[in-house]
């Protein structure tokens, strides 16, 4: 088909218009991209803020004494916005001001709010009282800006304690008749804290009647056990404590427990034997086959007597006449007159391993070591007589009613006669 000159330019005109829409669609979308990828403002930046490392500050996490002063170097600015204010916690709380130091001088204030050039550039040394209980807080450091922006900075502190320092005034054992009134004197120097209570242990357990436990004065009763101590002794305590015996004879160890208020303590211990007195004296065994009158012990007056005498306790067992004259004498021993004498063996029978002689304070310890004693076995005609005696042996001897600990201190041998003899100390 053959177009005409009209056909030409109706076509060349829809052309032209579809152009031009084109362009006009394009322009507009072009336009609403252009729009989407605009960039989005950048948001406001929180204050910069750090804990400076240096002398006589800390930086990180320590330990300090419970109550005690310690510093940090906190360095802050603005970056978008000038400071406006400080705040300073201990474990979410905001510290009494009392407790703060700015640069050395006390704070008057907290929050505290920020002037001049601290605004721009704050460089602070901060001193803060810990906290006096024992455990560990983070303090934190809150800086906040004028556009309400803020940041912080944290170190924990955990809290020690220096216990109290105890002295026992008094001597440390004593001998006591049963339901009789004895006093312990002390100093006590609170170390941390001021000291909280004392408390008295009898044998390891807390004295429940508190009518025998005396604080200074005699009439001034305990109230509790452990009882409070007296405002005016909780830094020093310089008292007695005055304790009523048991009614039972025996050995008693008495604990003094002295703590302060962050739960510190300090004790002191005294051994305590509840008895009747005993009397020491020496005595000299001889050798019974020496003179008249020898041979035999009063353990009453520690006095020599002859081996068959009413008055002895004791009595050695001669010589042996098959050995020769400069090594014959026995130096073995029996009860005499009814008497019962056993061994005093140091880790048998219940007999600590560390006993002594000079522990034994009263009649009725003697009394019970006899039965923790060991018995002889050997006989001499039907005799129970001991073993061969040497310097250190221990002796315990009962007749009748009556009881006796021995020590043996000296075995002194004469071989040119029979003056052979036992030097022994005796406690009755």
């Amino acid at each position: 088909m053959v177009r005409t000159t009209k056909q030409n330019h109706l076509m060349r005109k829809f052309n032209f218009t579809s152009l031009a829409v084109t362009l006009i669609v394009s322009s507009v979308l072009f336009a609403a991209c252009t729009e989407l990828v605009d960039p989005v403002p950048s948001l406001p930046n929180a204050p910069a803020v750090s804990l400076e490392a240096g002398q006589g500050v800390l930086s990180q996490d320590a330990s300090v004494n419970a109550g005690t002063e310690f510093s940090v170097n906190l360095k802050s600015s603005g970056v978008d916005s000038p400071l406006k204010v400080l705040t300073i916690q201990e474990a979410g709380t905001t510290i009494p001001l009392e407790r703060i130091k700015i640069n050395g001088v006390a704070a008057s204030s907290n929050p505290i709010l920020l002037f001049g050039n601290d605004k721009t550039n704050l460089n602070y040394t901060i001193t803060v009282a810990a906290h006096t209980d024992l455990s560990t807080k983070t303090y934190t450091f809150i800086v906040e800006d004028d556009a309400g922006l803020r940041a912080n900075k944290s170190i924990s502190i955990t809290t020690v304690g220096v216990a109290p320092t105890l002295v026992l005034v008094s001597a440390d054992s004593l001998n006591i008749a049963p339901d009789a009134l004895f006093s312990n004197a002390f100093k006590v120097t609170k170390g941390t804290s001021p000291l909280k209570t004392i408390e008295v242990q009898e044998n390891g357990v807390k004295i429940s009647d508190l009518n025998r436990i005396s604080y200074d004065q005699f009439l001034n009763k305990f109230t509790a056990n452990p009882q409070p101590i007296a405002d005016g002794d909780k830094n020093v305590f310089e008292k007695r404590i005055t304790i009523n015996s048991p009614l039972t004879s025996g050995r008693y160890v008495y604990n003094f427990i002295f703590t302060d208020e962050t739960g510190l303590s300090q004790s002191k211990s005294i051994v305590v034997i509840v008895g009747t007195n005993i009397e020491l004296m020496e005595g000299i065994l001889l050798n019974a086959a020496g003179p008249s009158g020898t041979g035999g012990l009063d353990l009453d007056t520690g006095a020599g007597t002859g081996s068959l005498n009413a008055a002895a306790e004791i009595r050695d067992q001669g010589i042996d006449n098959a050995k020769p004259f400069a090594t014959n004498w026995k130096q073995q021993i029996s009860g005499a007159n009814g008497s019962v004498v056993k061994y005093i063996v140091r880790g048998q029978n219940g007999i600590s391993d560390n006993f002594s002689f000079d522990s034994v304070k009263s009649k009725e310890e003697i009394k019970g070591l006899f039965d923790n004693g060991v018995a002889f076995t050997q006989t001499s005609g039907g005799t129970l007589i001991s073993n061969q005696i040497a310097a250190g042996n221990l002796l315990v001897v009962n007749n009748g009613t009556k009881y006796y600990l021995l020590e043996i201190k000296s075995v002194n041998v004469t071989a040119a006669d029979n003056g052979d003899n036992y030097v022994i100390d005796i406690k009755k």
